[in-house]
């Protein structure tokens, strides 16, 4: 329980609460899931299907855009606890954050600006 405290006392970005279909990748497997909530730096997936990620393992959290395209956006597990996964993203570009306001803004949530 400490350790879950102390991550989210280390949050910078304010989490907004959304849904939305994602896909987790590693060099371990690729599984879907949905966006609990997000970010500019880091957001919380469910994935219901066993996984294999571990603790700071890279991953690619692709969420998916209402224009049919998708978002890829680099980070790392910061932490998990039975179905659902924390992210930590690394800097995002500003390609980033234009397409993960996008995200937001087909979610009809305030944008991350």
């Amino acid at each position: 329980m400490q350790n879950i405290k102390e991550e989210i006392e280390r949050r910078v970005g304010e989490r907004i609460e959304c849904r939305g279909y994602c896909t987790l990748t590693s060099a371990a497997g690729s599984w879907s899931g949905s966006v609990v909530n997000m970010s500019q730096t880091g957001a919380l997936v469910a994935i219901l299907q066993d996984y294999k990620l571990q603790m700071n393992e890279n991953i690619t959290l692709n969420i998916e855009l209402s224009s049919g395209t998708a978002a890829a956006l680099l980070g790392r597990v910061a932490h998990k606890k039975e179905h659902l996964i924390g992210l930590e993203f690394k800097l995002p570009t500003e390609d980033d954050r234009r397409k993960l306001n996008e995200f937001l803004s087909s979610t009809g949530l305030p944008r991350l600006d």
